[in-house]
């Protein structure tokens, strides 16, 4: 309603507020009741704007244009539809191209993280007394991002020995106080993946200067009867760095001989070790001999004899009666 106002007021219409008003107010009362009917709205507005006949006139005039323009059906803007040229699909296709393949090539050029691999070379068989090197082989090796961590277990590897981590090789002494069998372990854990790995090898220990096979002395030479006593030694003065053990018939001795008294019949076993000292029994040599006291016979279990039935050898068929008869004819 106000665009009406002012174009009345454009025609020349002298429209004061009071009329403003009052033309709100038959809106508000009456005006819903002819929204459809613009005849009849016309002719309720005209004695509130009007001053005249002429006005009047005028009035209807620009309440009709009005009001077609109001109805008037808006016109939807026409749609521009682009087309699209060869050149532009052949330069889509080109893009999605090099799209792909410059993905293809930052996948395959782009450096991917080594993998972390833990990885010594393995020393097989060492001699007390040896330092060994150990050296680190592992991928990557850089300390900065990788932390190593060396351990020297027993043959199990449950129990830990010695261990190192400050050094990325590890040189190891070998001493007397170390088992003959052990396990070296080498942990690499990545200090930004929080990747681990691990590489394990087994190590021999041996003695560098092992002894040899001690000979076993007798002072009986002969045969050796039932409670006789026989002493068992080495011959020559035994070396001040070897420890001699016995072992006869379950007992154990110490020394370079030992004594023994064979109270019945049997054959017994006599073993004696050589050991070097210092190094916890693991160099050693041994020598053994085995030794028949008195005379053993074999006696029949005491049962009586039986007669064993005769049982032939060969059964007895006409079939091979035919074959000989065969055989001979044909001889």
């Amino acid at each position: 309603m106000e665009r009406l106002l002012r174009r009345l007021h454009l025609a020349g219409f002298d429209i004061s507020p009071a009329d403003r008003l009052r033309v709100l107010q038959l809106l508000d009362d009456a005006g819903p009741a002819y929204l459809r009917e613009p005849a009849q709205l016309k002719y309720l507005l005209a004695p509130l704007l009007a001053k005249s006949a002429v006005e009047q006139e005028r009035f209807y005039e620009i309440f009709d244009r009005y009001w077609e323009d109001i109805t008037q059906p808006l016109e939807a803007p026409e749609k521009k539809t682009r087309e699209w040229k060869p050149w532009h699909r052949l330069a889509l296709l080109f893009g999605i191209l090099g799209g792909l393949t410059g993905l293809f090539l930052w996948f395959i050029l782009k450096p991917h993280p080594e993998p972390l691999k833990a990885f010594f070379e393995p020393i097989e068989e060492a001699a007390y007394g040896d330092t060994l090197h150990l050296r680190n082989l592992s991928t990557p090796r850089d300390s900065a991002r990788v932390e190593f961590f060396w351990q020297l277990l027993d043959s199990s590897g449950h129990q830990l020995l010695r261990e190192e981590t400050a050094r990325t090789d590890w040189r190891l002494f070998i001493d007397e106080s170390l088992p003959p069998d052990l396990r070296v372990r080498l942990v690499a854990l990545h200090r930004l993946r929080t990747e681990r790995d691990t590489f394990e090898s087994l190590l021999r220990l041996r003695c560098s200067i092992p002894p040899q096979p001690p000979t076993i002395q007798l002072s009986n030479a002969g045969a050796i009867r039932p409670g006789e006593t026989v002493t068992f030694s080495v011959p020559g003065a035994p070396p001040v760095d070897l420890q001699f053990r016995w072992n006869i018939a379950g007992q154990t001795f110490e020394g370079p001989s030992a004594s023994f008294r064979f109270d019945s019949v049997g054959v017994y076993q006599v073993e004696v070790r050589a050991i070097r000292l210092g190094l916890k029994g693991h160099c050693a040599a041994r020598s053994a001999l085995q030794l028949s006291v008195g005379e053993e016979k074999a006696f029949l279990a005491v049962k009586p004899l039986q007669r064993d039935a005769v049982r032939p050898a060969a059964a007895f068929s006409w079939g091979w009666t035919l074959l000989g008869i065969l055989l001979g004819g044909m001889a």
